[in-house]
């Protein structure tokens, strides 16, 4: 790889930035901040990164449908629903 190519896109301050799970479909990042206790979404096109914080130490998100994820969290795999904000444990 050329390092001349590489580029920053997004400076998180993440305090333990983990887990990139690409959602083609909707062309974002999910990614988590295990100790930051949150999960986000990147928009690489628009440059916006939206946070979800959870509470609790989240280890890891995959794409669950339209506004909906699966997160590994402390307690346990939950869904959160991204429009309304709520979590709810999996089944």
């Amino acid at each position: 790889m050329d390092s001349k190519n590489v580029q920053l896109v997004l400076d998180a301050k993440a305090t333990l930035g983990e887990g990139p799970s690409w959602n083609e479909e909707e062309k974002v990042l999910y990614w988590v901040d295990i100790v930051g206790e949150k999960f986000c979404r990147f928009d690489l096109e628009t440059g916006q990164n939206e946070s979800f914080p959870i509470g609790e130490f989240v280890g890891a998100v995959v794409c669950a449908g339209k506004d909906e994820v699966v997160l590994a969290t402390q307690s346990g795999f939950q869904s959160y629903h991204m429009k309304h904000r709520t979590l709810t444990p999996s089944r």
